[in-house]
């Protein structure tokens, strides 16, 4: 949260004076971290804030995908912006999709839907 998003909430609930919200809501969070000594972790926040990252839920498919031999480490890797080999050493070898797979060929497609007669 911004000092000036705080200051306002704090103004709005009564809980500072207008004098007060004036000068907290004129600070910035670089002018506050450098004031109370941690502007190293602010600009090391700043910096992890702004780096590009994939969607949790994509990367989670991905990693099945290598488990798989879907997708090979090589391109999970640069998803992941490291080396290959460090990342196999982490995830171990990949399995042939007949010993992990689970999935059944017969389930319906959209599990939830009641069963639909065809148009006429």
């Amino acid at each position: 949260m911004s000092p000036h998003m705080a200051a306002t909430q704090l103004r709005r609930l009564d809980l500072i004076d207008a004098g007060t919200y004036s000068i907290w809501s004129a600070r910035s969070a670089a002018s506050l971290a450098m004031t109370f000594g941690w502007a190293s972790q602010y600009r090391s926040l700043a910096t992890d804030s702004s780096t590009p990252r994939s969607p949790q839920a994509l990367m989670t498919r991905a990693v099945e995908d290598y488990r798989r031999e879907v997708l090979s480490i090589q391109e999970l890797a640069s998803w992941y912006g490291q080396g290959s080999d460090r990342l196999q050493e982490e995830l171990g070898p990949p399995h042939p999709a007949d010993e992990i797979d689970e999935w059944d060929d017969d389930a319906p497609l959209f599990p939830d839907d009641e069963p639909r007669s065809p148009a006429l």
